[in-house]
């Protein structure tokens, strides 16, 4: 017996040392308690710290924007309701600005209307005069800077297009969608408040049809003559108003064949162009000073996606801006948020030194 535990010593002691060697490892790999606590806090504070660094850096930038007293007042407020006040509906859009006193003639003028089997058409009168010219707010330019604001997107929401026709003042220009400009006789309501207006056309997005403007949506894969026959349908919409503008067609605007279409039409009518600046690089403000076409382009915008402060930065940067050069030019998307902000805004400028101006003051 002793003999055959000797022979088979070697092998028992490789298992046993094999055994050891495996429970060692095992347990090594297992922290302790407070070593994976220890793991945990060193982890969660460099996180911490992470955030922290990156928020001081967001104020920091912020506070490079230059901001008037009145509107960085506004701005602080609102970063104080932000977290616990839902955003503003339209409904109290709020305190009606001060009345104008400005009464723009009822339209169409036929002088500068082309009747047609389908509806009527903007055209440029015997005499000379265009549309823009007939429908244009009146406005004597004064010494103090100015600021254009158009507000656009209007038509669909019958409560926001109340609430800009009746409460804001007539020197804000508004932009209707052409589906629904003569719906509820919006154009002429808005005129009847002093209120220059904008068609707004529909175009191809990048994105389509994926977000489909609607009706006659100006397309790049369409033909000249049916994108012709599209932009005239929209055009007969409604009547009164000084020129169009689109916000939707990204992808028309980048393809400058058929732009060129829109454009010849729009110089041919007597009608003026905002360019929106929805997309980095286009033609627009070229080519229109080739075919002579009356346009300007926004310097800022107001989102439908801006939160409450950013509102406030855009409004502020831009009365700045025009204290700075003179002018600006503000398109505003309206949505119930945008409008509250841009209402409180406008009872801060009488104090400021900005006058508000139609668009046509500012054509080219």
């Amino acid at each position: 017996m002793a003999g055959v535990l000797q022979s088979r010593l070697p092998t028992l002691v490789v298992i046993i040392m094999t055994a050891l060697f495996f429970a060692v490892v095992t347990l090594s790999l297992i922290p302790m308690p407070r070593q994976a606590e220890e793991q945990y806090s060193v982890r969660s504070r460099h996180e911490a710290e992470q955030a922290l660094r990156e928020a001081e850096a967001s104020v920091t930038a912020a506070k490079q924007i230059p901001m008037p007293a009145a509107a960085g007042e506004q701005t602080h407020a609102a970063v104080a309701q932000e977290t616990s006040e839902p955003p503003p509906s339209v409904a109290p859009l709020l305190q009606r600005q001060q009345p104008d006193k400005v009464a723009l003639p009822p339209a169409p003028d036929m002088a500068v209307a082309e009747r047609t089997p389908e509806g009527l058409l903007p055209a440029i009168a015997d005499d000379g005069r265009r549309p823009w010219q007939v429908y244009a707010r009146p406005y004597v330019k004064h010494n103090q800077p100015q600021i254009v604001v158009v507000v656009a997107g209007l038509g669909a929401d019958r409560t926001v297009a109340n609430a800009a026709i009746e409460r804001l003042p007539g020197s804000i220009t508004l932009a209707f969608d052409a589906a629904w400009a003569g719906r509820d006789e919006n154009l002429a309501r808005a005129r009847q408040n002093g209120h220059e207006t904008l068609l707004a056309i529909p175009a191809e997005p990048f994105d389509y049809p994926n977000s489909d403007p609607g009706p006659d949506t100006l397309l790049t894969s369409a033909s000249p003559k049916e994108n012709l026959k599209r932009l005239q349908h929209s055009l007969m919409q409604a009547t009164g108003y000084v020129g169009i503008l689109t916000t939707t067609g990204t992808r028309f605007l980048s393809v400058p064949k058929t732009m060129q279409v829109m454009l010849e039409e729009v110089a041919a009518r007597g009608l003026a162009l905002l360019d929106t600046r929805i997309t980095e690089r286009n033609a627009l403000m070229e080519k229109a000073a080739l075919l002579h076409l009356p346009i300007a382009a926004a310097d800022f915008r107001v989102t439908s996606d801006l939160s409450e402060m950013a509102i406030d930065q855009v409004l502020a940067q831009a009365e700045f801006s025009a204290k700075k050069t003179g002018q600006a030019i503000i398109l505003v998307n309206a949505t119930p948020l945008a409008m509250d902000r841009l209402n409180h805004w406008l009872l801060t400028l009488p104090n400021s030194g900005i006058v508000i101006a139609p668009f046509t003051a500012v054509l080219r």
